[in-house]
């Protein structure tokens, strides 16, 4: 067998959107960045015969074995890990502390029943901070109209403002350890839904369940890198916002992620070391900076995603909440 360099690309276009959002920002060029990103993250197939090639020995960047028009070569049998009828449900967990990310959420509400979920198994479980009194009476009838929904009001002591981190972070573990209570572990996830965040598309949720099942993993999401954010500052993790397997703290312990200070920066790197596997998933469109200011909000929504974060101004919201019916109404 002869070792050839691949330098032509055929890309769908999730992949594509991958590239174009990170290989400027990364500074690298096409083919370095391709091998040390893009080959590692996403299914790569050979197409015989190949459009362009080069051999090895011509090439400065490491290459793959691979069978270049070798009738002994065979091409590998390989399952299909996607399982769509695989039976789990999974929780959508909406966060709140004040009345305006009720307010998100009910505005939501109103539009779910366009979402297309009929291949999912899910409900709903309203996080609320001990001392928020916002008035959830219409966001529960709406949900309840969809799934069953349930209301949970976090036991932890609420710190004052200026202990924000800690605030979320009590939230989180006291979330964390009702689902491991009280919720069937049957290998679905709890995506953390936060009141700036909204879906992209139609069957956002369908695309987060199939790629959870296909990538049987404990942890999902948009995974936040020094060259994605452009700060060397931040601890490399997954963000917040993302999908967990409903026994989290039987996997590690709530004092690691206390250890981090903010509740998703050790996440990651405790069930690394836990021997578990992730996903940092193109389905995500993460639009916060390193401060966690939005960014690209003049920006519409990106093909192929499922989850946008980042509005956090009520008009910003509202605005893509519509563009978002529009889109679920086909218009």
């Amino acid at each position: 067998n002869v070792t050839f360099q691949l330098s032509s690309y055929a890309l769908d276009e999730t992949v594509y959107d991958y590239i174009i959002e990170n290989m400027e920002e990364s500074g690298m060029e096409d083919d370095f960045f391709f091998v040390e990103n893009v080959q590692k993250k996403f299914k790569n197939f050979r197409a015989t015969p190949m459009l362009m090639w080069q051999t090895k020995k011509d090439s400065d960047i490491p290459t793959r074995e691979i069978c270049a028009g070798n009738k002994k070569c065979k091409k590998k049998k390989t399952k299909n890990k996607t399982n769509k009828k695989v039976k789990m449900k999974h929780i959508i967990a909406l966060p709140f502390w004040n009345e305006s990310e009720v307010e998100n959420f009910e505005n939501l509400s109103k539009i779910w029943p366009l979402f297309s979920t009929k291949n999912v198994d899910y409900e709903f479980l309203l996080v609320a901070r001990g001392d928020c009194e916002a008035d959830t009476t219409k966001l529960e009838e709406n949900l309840s109209k969809i799934k069953k929904v349930t209301k949970f009001v976090c036991p932890s002591q609420v710190l004052t403002k200026d202990h924000k981190f800690e605030n979320s972070m009590n939230m989180f573990i006291d979330a964390s350890e009702y689902i491991l209570e009280n919720y069937e572990n049957d290998s679905g996830f709890f995506l953390w839904f936060e009141g700036d965040m909204l879906p992209t598309s139609k069957n956002w949720l369908e695309k987060i369940h199939n790629e959870w099942v296909e990538s049987n993993v404990k942890l999902m999401g948009y995974q936040i890198t020094h060259q994605r954010i452009d700060s060397r500052a931040i601890v490399q993790h997954m963000n917040g916002g993302g999908c967990y397997s409903k026994d989290l703290l039987d996997l590690i312990t709530k004092e690691s992620i206390i250890d981090g200070v903010v509740f998703d920066l050790n996440i990651l790197g405790e069930l690394i070391k836990a021997g578990y596997d992730f996903k940092d998933s193109n389905l995500w469109d993460f639009r916060l900076d390193a401060e966690c200011v939005p960014i690209k909000m003049n920006k519409p929504f990106r093909r192929g995603k499922a989850i946008m974060h980042g509005p956090k101004d009520k008009k910003d919201y509202n605005r893509f909440l519509k563009l978002l019916e529009k889109e679920c109404k086909g218009k």
